[in-house]
Order: C-alpha cells, then structure tokens, then sequence
C-alpha cells in the first residue's frame, strides 16, 4: 500500500476513536441535563458526575498506552541497547507520570464532592425549631457564602447555537480537536486520490469535518443545557436555603453545641478545598 494511503487511513482510524469520544460526550451531557433534579441522596444526587465518570476512561486509556509503550522502549534500553542506567532514568519517569494521572484522576473525582447548597440546606432542616447563637449564625452565613463562591463565580450562558459555538472556541483543544482531525483526514484523502477518478471518496473525505462539527457543536450545546439546568436546581436550592436562614435568625437567641460542631467542621473541609 502507498505511503499516503497508509496516512490516510490511520487518520481516519484515529478520527472514528474521536468520533465516539464526541458521541459519549454528547450522550453524558444529555443525561446530565435530563437527571438534573435535587433527589434524596444527599451530597450526591444534586451534583452533575456523568459525563466527569466518562472522561475518566479515555484518559485512562491514553496514560495506560503511553506508559505500555514507555516500559517497552526502556526493556529495550536495558537488555537489548547496553544503556541501563538511560533504561532506569525512562522507568523511574514513567513510574512519576503514572502517578501524576492517578493524582490528577483521584483530584478530579474528588473535587466534585465539595460542600454545596443541598448540604447547608439539610443542616438547617435538621435544626428544626432550635434556637442557636448569632456567632453560629455568622458561621452559617460564611458558609452559604463559600458555597456562592464556588457556585456562581462563572457567568451564566444561554444553551443557544451561538453560544455553543462560542464555547466550542473557548473551551480548549479537547472540543475542537475532533474536527482538526476530521481536516486532516479530508486533506490526506485528497492527497491519496491524486489524480484518480474517485469522486465518491472525496466527496466522503469532505464529509468527515463536517460531520465532526456538527457533532462538537451539538455537545457543547447540550453540555451547556446541562450546566443550565443544574444552574436552575442550585438555584432552587440556594433560595430553600436563604429561607430556612433567615428564619432560624430570627429565632437565634442562645447556641446549640450540635449544630455549631457541624458548622465549624464544615466550613473546615471548604477551607481545605480551597486551598
């Protein structure tokens, strides 16, 4: 088989793995926009985890392939090649980048389980009509206040067509990667036609950007309808909360050893977060 051929079709091997990373990415973010509702569970149901879980095997996947490769290179340099101490420098790196991932995947899945509206929420139902100190009070109030810092700290953006283009430019190489591929399979078709009469080939060489487009429009758009939806459900719980707030003020006179320990230990895991 001729050099361009074998571009070719390792381009396009290589855009059908994007093109089912594109289409789980815009089936998780569908899910995430359908699922948004404030359920029983607490600290897990309100929070979207879908499409977070989803990219947690492809990433898997690339450092796993890339550490095989990397092991089997410095194999090489340590029996085959007489450089040993080279083989070892390459495995002790591996060994740093492998954790490195771990780390990077245990941050990410982690990070989602911070302190939020529904939590401070429960906390106030679970007082009921006890009566508690205005320092607790105050406490309460930083509390509802980290929450707002990490929850509304982002600008709102409508899960239109043009939005979702906006943010397909915006949101880094992931999104936009697909189609670069998808030009790069068109152009290496072009390039393996030559002067060939298969216009049918081109024609389905010109197609794959265009199908991969599409696609990466139609998941940020639906990523942005799921960010609005659960925007719309913090919210709601946001206002429950506020309520609840401001009604147990109002009868705030003396402290309550309970709920104040639940409190102080609370707003020390959102300052460990955060920082």
């Amino acid at each position: 088989m001729e050099t361009p051929w074998i571009v070719a079709a390792v381009l396009a091997g290589v855009w059908v793995l994007s093109l089912l990373f594109q289409l789980g990415d815009l089936g998780t973010s569908t899910f995430d926009a359908s699922t948004a509702h404030d359920g029983e569970r607490r600290g897990r149901v309100s929070r979207q985890r879908t499409r977070g879980l989803f990219w947690v095997v492809p990433f898997a996947s690339v450092v796993l392939v890339g550490i095989g490769v990397g092991v089997d290179f410095a194999s090489r340099l340590f029996f085959d090649l007489g450089q040993p101490l080279l083989g070892l420098v390459l495995a002790l790196a591996l060994g740093a980048a492998a954790a490195g991932a771990a780390l990077v995947l245990i941050v990410g899945l982690v990070s989602d389980s911070a302190i939020d509206y529904r939590d401070l929420r429960d906390e106030l139902r679970s007082a009921g009509t006890e009566r508690i100190s205005r320092d607790e009070i105050a406490g309460l109030r930083r509390w509802l206040a980290a929450i707002d810092g990490e929850r509304r700290g982002g600008r709102a953006r409508v899960p239109s067509t043009p939005a979702a283009i906006g943010y397909l430019f915006s949101a880094g190489i992931v999104r936009i990667l697909p189609v670069l591929i998808g030009l790069a399979v068109s152009v290496a078709v072009v390039v393996a036609v030559g002067e060939r009469q298969l216009p049918w080939l081109i024609v389905l060489g010109f197609l794959v950007p265009v199908l991969s487009g599409g696609l990466a429009v139609a998941g940020s758009q639906a990523f942005l309808r799921a960010e609005a939806a659960w925007r719309d459900v913090h919210e709601k719980q946001r206002a429950e909360t506020v309520r609840l707030l401001t009604e147990l003020e109002r009868r705030s006179v003396k402290r309550n050893a309970g709920l104040g320990d639940r409190v102080t230990r609370a707003l020390q895991i959102l300052r460990e977060q955060q920082g």
